[in-house]
């Protein structure tokens, strides 16, 4: 389905439609091997693809694209849209005569478009240097929220001298830092070891949990903590003034029954000195379920807390708000 809007219309939507603001002032500069007649619109063909956050394609997902058309000796600049449906695989195709086009939208029920995550939305064909599209397409990502739940949430940071090489800390993501020296740690979800090579005065950090398959790095962040893939340990190599690699998610199984934690590493080393900080968010009832639910009262969100405290504390795992009588 494609709907046309006069460019006097589309300056009007700018301030409602900030999204549009990409063809305000485009520059219409005449490619070099474009014929007279043609100097400003081309023939596009603009192929691409939807997938999920596991890169499985996303059938029946609607992307809308706008396409900017250059005025001509009869018509003044003017957009069009046209409503894509992609195909069994996830696939769509795009065709049109104009001078840019922009992605401005995917969209399927129940599912959330981010757009950050995927190739670029806009694209023009009139100024050069010009950049056809890609042969191979571009993909765009939904994703499909799973149900929000109650996290734990905590941050430490780890500082380590060269006195303290070859020396480990432990966290309790259930209990964070703090809480941890008032009652004690309930258990050790991650432990970090800091070893300093004298010569290249760079560091190691080895990773690891309390369990034999604990841990698993990964350069993204995930709504959901992965299935399969952790190993016994992780290791990093840290050069003075420089953060090797980061910032890392470290995805962590620690526990038995197994709970799941997902760690933001910050780290950078000095000569003599190692600093790393770790933002975690913990799902304490046994799911891999990193979706976070709306924010709730003060008084509610530190009675839940207090409860999943106490069930620790007492060997035991506390239940789900939503499962609760």
């Amino acid at each position: 389905m494609t709907t046309r809007t006069r460019w006097l219309w589309t300056v009007a939507i700018l301030a409602l439609a900030p999204t549009v603001a990409f063809f305000d002032g485009v520059d219409w500069a005449l490619r070099p091997d474009a014929p007279p007649e043609r100097a400003r619109n081309f023939e596009i063909e603009f192929s691409g693809r939807v997938h999920d956050f596991e890169g499985q394609g996303v059938p029946a997902a609607t992307v809308t694209v706008r396409l900017l058309v250059a005025p001509s000796e009869n018509s003044g600049s003017y957009t069009e849209e046209t409503a894509l449906t992609t195909s069994s695989t996830g696939e769509f195709v795009f065709k049109g005569h104009g001078g840019a086009i922009q992605i401005v939208s995917v969209a399927k029920e129940g599912f959330q478009f981010h757009p950050s995550k995927g190739d670029p939305l806009e694209f023009l064909f009139g100024r050069p240097p010009e950049t056809p599209p890609r042969t191979d397409g571009y993909t765009y990502y939904l994703r499909k929220p799973l149900p929000p739940t109650f996290l734990l949430n905590n941050s430490a940071t780890l500082r380590f001298a060269a006195a303290d090489s070859g020396n480990a800390r432990t966290l309790d993501l259930i209990l964070g830092p703090q809480r941890t020296l008032s009652f004690g740690a309930t258990g050790t979800d991650l432990r970090v070891l800091a070893t300093r090579e004298e010569e290249s005065q760079s560091w190691t950090v080895t990773l690891s949990s309390d369990r034999e398959d604990g841990v698993l790095l990964r350069s993204e962040s995930k709504y959901q903590a992965p299935a399969t893939g952790y190993e016994a340990e992780c290791v990093l190599t840290i050069a003075p003034g420089k953060a090797s690699e980061w910032p890392l998610f470290l995805y962590l199984r620690s526990r038995d029954p197994a709970v799941y934690s997902r760690v933001l590493l910050y780290g950078k080393a000095g000569e003599d000195r190692l600093g790393i900080r770790l933002d975690s968010v913990t799902n304490p009832f046994g799911e891999r379920n990193f979706e976070a639910g709306d924010a709730m009262p003060f008084e509610r969100h530190q009675q839940l807390e207090n409860e999943i405290f106490s069930s620790f504390r007492r060997g035991e795992r506390p239940v789900p708000p939503d499962s609760r009588d």
